[in-house]
């Protein structure tokens, strides 16, 4: 490969200034580095360009955005170089990285970006100086090619979440003290609501009947928290409570909230959830080892250390609900999945 010469030599003070920083030597963020720019090839040209173009890089947080003048600059520039044969690592023939995998995977079947991860299931590539990029270690063994078999699968069924042919109606199913499950031995149930005291899931005991479909719901736990002593949670601080999903072996926080003491309150958030996510609720302030037992409280009630309580779980859905889904869309007019 020629190096970069002439006008593309612009691009080095760009990276230097906005993208070294979490790209460099230093700190290679997501295994991506960007200090040498002759060592990066035509794919991961690409990915720069549709980081900037669409606004995620730099991120909001970064000190040094972009002007809209120079963002374009930039655009045509980066376009250029990918699009030069003279000035791109030639990379071969290879297979896709876990992360351009992950990119191609929910745009192909148009998978929300919100929760499921296609790529979850797939070893983590080898980073050589920083670059997750170079042909020679991204061939195929026996093993991966079951963890590209089994991802796959996964993404399709998770595309093709359902034979509906008319759009879902918005359900609103509450469930209450009775109808809670909560697990653990620090964990207590009483008439009027249930109790934990570690970290760990309260959950409606029937999800399936409540997620009908992929699609964003309302999710709402009347809660408050009980039994603070000195120490937790830290003083001056509240309860915090947080709201995390499981799918597909991944587990995501998708909402944290601040609750009362003793008092009991409705808090909620719209999450995206794909179908077969097994939403629940956990303490996040509360203690890890169990202290101040107290033994002359009812057996269901003898535990005084701090736990989060809750009364009931509502789940409103699907809210919004784009009919048919991106994935049906493009499968009635002709994209065949499979």
């Amino acid at each position: 490969m020629t190096p970069l010469q002439g006008q593309y030599q612009d691009i080095v003070p760009f990276l230097k200034k906005h993208c070294l920083e979490c790209h460099g030597p230093d700190d290679v963020e997501g295994g991506i580095r960007l200090d040498n720019v002759n060592k990066i090839d035509a794919s991961l040209w690409i990915d720069i360009y549709d980081q900037i173009a669409e606004g995620d890089m730099p991120p909001e947080e970064a000190t040094s955005q972009l002007p809209e003048k120079l963002r374009k600059e930039i655009l045509e520039l980066v376009d250029a170089i990918s699009r030069d044969d003279r000035f791109t690592i030639a990379s071969g023939y290879r297979r896709l990285n876990k992360r351009e995998y992950r990119n191609t995977v929910r745009d192909l079947l148009g998978l929300s970006e919100e929760f499921y991860d296609p790529a979850a299931f797939i070893f983590d590539d080898e980073i050589e100086k920083g670059f997750d990029t170079n042909s020679e270690s991204l061939f195929i063994s026996n093993d991966l090619l079951l963890e590209y078999l089994r991802s796959s699968t996964l993404a399709l069924k998770t595309a093709l979440h359902t034979e509906a042919t008319e759009k879902p109606p918005v359900k609103k199913t509450t469930f209450p003290t009775k109808q809670l499950v909560v697990q653990g031995q620090l964990s207590s149930k009483t008439k009027n609501y249930v109790q934990r005291q570690r970290k760990g899931g309260i959950y409606p005991v029937d999800y399936d009947a409540a997620i009908p479909t992929t699609g964003n719901y309302r999710i709402t736990a009347d809660a408050a928290g009980l039994d603070r002593n000195p120490k937790l949670p830290a003083p001056g601080t509240p309860f915090r409570m947080e709201l995390l999903a499981t799918f597909a072996g991944t587990t995501k926080v998708l909402h944290k909230f601040d609750i009362q003491d003793e008092e009991f309150s409705p808090h909620g958030a719209v999450v995206w959830l794909e179908k077969g996510a097994k939403p629940y609720f956990q303490g996040a302030t509360i203690s890890g080892k169990p202290r101040n037992i107290n033994r002359k409280r009812k057996e269901s009630q003898k535990f005084s250390i701090p736990g989060l309580a809750i009364k009931n779980i509502t789940i409103e859905g699907p809210l919004d609900v784009e009919w048919p889904p991106p994935p049906k869309r493009r499968h009635r007019n002709g994209f065949a999945l499979v």
